[in-house]
């Protein structure tokens, strides 16, 4: 619903992984639980409709082109 939709309804295709052609991942882990609230958020932008909801698994972090990001807790 949040990936697959909005690419269709903006006629964007779907990323593949290919051999020798750079990464777009997301680094999930569906075990355990996220609290989302607005310190949750490294952007200034804190409006989502999942501030004060608890979600299954956990994301650590995204590869996209050839940099790696890797979530870190905020204090």
């Amino acid at each position: 619903m949040l990936s697959f939709n909005p690419r269709k309804i903006f006629g964007l295709s779907q990323p593949a992984i290919n051999k020798n052609e750079k990464a777009c991942l997301t680094i999930f882990s569906p075990g355990g639980k996220t609290k989302i609230d607005k310190s949750f958020f490294y952007s200034k932008s804190v409006n989502s409709p999942f501030i004060g909801r608890e979600l299954n698994g956990s994301v650590s972090g995204t590869v996209q082109q050839d940099k790696l990001f890797v979530r870190t807790k905020k204090n």
